[in-house]
């Protein structure tokens, strides 16, 4: 796409892009950008692969015994031709299983939502409906929004999210900015000297608390040392220190 058509779509003020609205705009822009780049590797890949799989670089993604979610995800593409386009299940959705009392992945025909954090595409049919038809009007919006109002003029089931119970996973999201460096510090264990930061000449503690503490934090999450209630809406961990200091991952 053009830098010229994006900037049309995308308009912000490249002096004070820093500065709200300005930020925004161009958060969005490069949202989109970055997103239409992973559609159009998926599209021209070379390959017989029926199926495209795009996760967020941070995301954490849980697997128990069993099948994965996207073995899961490949049958239901499979065997539902009016499906393109799945997201990955949230804890929600395992919470909504349990109370279901299912043990399988099933999806919300009631309910066509997106999220790019987790995608699993089906790219033969994707392929089949391109170009995707959006309004002008659509802009600016995250890239989530613009590509499910293309695909809801293709068919208005073409883009679900899984609702798993737990042997075949959800996907996590770390806390926010705010958040995030005090649950790599309590699991690395590291204390770090109070009105120190990171721009400080000898600022080695931080890089000990980000890879240690982010190394344990995969460990434990990897060895299942988390508590489901311990989600905040839907997908984000949820820091409770007293947990960590007993050896949880949040």
């Amino acid at each position: 796409m053009p830098s010229a058509t994006l900037r049309t779509l995308f308009p912000f003020d490249t002096k004070n892009y820093m500065k709200k609205p300005h930020y925004r705009q161009q958060q969005f822009a490069s949202n989109f950008l970055s997103m239409l780049n992973v559609l159009d590797a998926c599209v021209k890949e070379p390959t017989s692969f029926q199926f495209c799989v795009y996760a967020d670089p941070d995301m954490f993604v849980t697997k128990s015994a069993g099948r994965s979610m996207v073995d899961v995800a490949a049958s239901i593409l499979t065997t539902r031709p009016d499906i393109i386009v799945l997201t990955g299940p949230e804890a929600c959705g395992l919470n909504s299983a349990m109370d279901k009392k299912f043990n399988h992945c099933k999806i919300n025909d009631y309910v066509s939502s997106l999220s790019s954090r987790l995608l699993i595409i089906d790219r033969q049919k994707l392929k089949r409906h391109l170009p995707l038809q959006v309004s002008k009007s659509s802009f600016p919006l995250f890239f989530e929004e613009i590509f499910l109002e293309g695909l809801q003029r293709v068919g208005t089931h073409t883009a679900k999210q899984m609702i798993c119970a737990d042997f075949a996973g959800y996907m996590i999201h770390p806390p926010n900015d705010h958040q995030i460096y005090s649950l790599l510090m309590a699991n690395s264990g590291v204390a770090v000297a109070k009105g120190s930061t990171h721009e400080d000449p000898d600022s080695t503690q931080f890089d000990q608390v980000e890879t240690n503490g982010l190394k344990t934090l995969i460990q434990r999450f990897e060895a299942g040392k988390f508590q489901k209630s311990s989600i905040i809406h839907c997908s984000t961990m949820d820091p409770h220190y007293d947990q960590i200091r007993r050896g949880m991952a949040w």
